[in-house]
């Protein structure tokens, strides 16, 4: 779920012929917060983005390598709660001898990785869901079972750590954009009905033209 700006910053450098892969996590604790991080997949594999899974046990590291030299490695993650709300302690180091020894590293990880691939079709076109590539027997981890119990825990967990981690200011507008629209359905239900309902029609229209268009292209 990383910030769109972001996205259009990987999908663009792919674009423009940099080997641009991503080794992302194939779990998650919240089932929810894995099938969202996949959103994004589609555009950036059109792009020639690579996309690996890892198939093995939690892997938390967070690192990045560019052009052999600049490397990041820290905690935060590539989302918006991460980057504009957490506390989160990240190094940068600029040293080509640091470089070669993640890029060593990641590219050991993504060998016991699998690949995201979109299927095409004769004329060479992508269509239909995107699926694993499987490079080789994924390294499954030792798994417990897990009652409803901790799954309700762990979602409550993660819901709050993406509430604590939203800045502070961002609480005020939320409250009176709140109470102004409760405000108006009570005073004015029928015009906010009417209001309501054109927003709902108008998202669904523009709902279905972009699933049209995508089609259209094949994507």
């Amino acid at each position: 779920m990383a910030p769109r700006r972001l996205l259009y910053a990987l999908r663009n450098a792919a674009r423009d012929g940099v080997d641009v892969r991503l080794l992302l996590p194939s779990a998650s604790d919240v089932p929810v917060v894995r099938n969202l991080t996949r959103i994004g997949y589609r555009d950036l594999l059109n792009a020639g983005v690579r996309i690996y899974e890892w198939q093995g046990a939690m892997l938390h590291a967070k690192t990045q390598v560019a052009d052999g030299r600049w490397c990041r490695i820290g905690s935060s993650n590539l989302n918006a709660a991460s980057l504009l709300g957490n506390y989160e302690l990240d190094v940068l180091i600029d040293d080509p001898a640091v470089a070669e020894a993640l890029e060593t590293q990641f590219r050991k990880d993504i060998s016991r990785a699998s690949e995201i691939v979109l299927p095409q079709n004769l004329s060479g076109r992508s269509f239909g869901r995107v699926r694993l590539a499987i490079q080789q027997p994924p390294v499954l981890p030792d798994r417990h079972w897990i009652s409803g119990r901790e799954r309700r825990k762990r979602m409550v967990l993660a819901l709050r750590t993406v509430a604590t981690g939203a800045r502070r200011s961002t609480f005020l507008p939320i409250g009176i954009g709140l109470t102004l629209l409760a405000t108006l359905f009570l005073t004015l239900p029928r015009l906010m009905g009417y209001l309501f309902g054109g927003l709902l029609i108008w998202l669904g229209i523009a709902a279905w033209l972009e699933a049209f268009r995508r089609r259209a292209a094949g994507s």
